[in-house]
């Protein structure tokens, strides 16, 4: 007995993403690197100089 089920709909079809995917993950890495980049730069200046270093002065 054959199956109700036609061929082609029984098929599963490779799906492809949509064109907004990859423009979200582009933007979603852009942000996280302008967001980090400065932090990082900030701290690692602030090191080297002593500003947040065990021998800073605060007064």
């Amino acid at each position: 007995m054959a199956s109700s089920v036609p061929i082609r709909e029984s098929r599963v079809s490779v799906r492809v993403p949509a064109a907004d995917v990859p423009i979200m993950a582009v933007a979603s890495i852009l942000l996280v690197y302008l967001a980090v980049v400065p932090v990082g730069t900030m701290l690692y200046a602030s090191f080297q100089s002593g500003f947040l270093g065990t021998s800073a002065h605060w007064s």
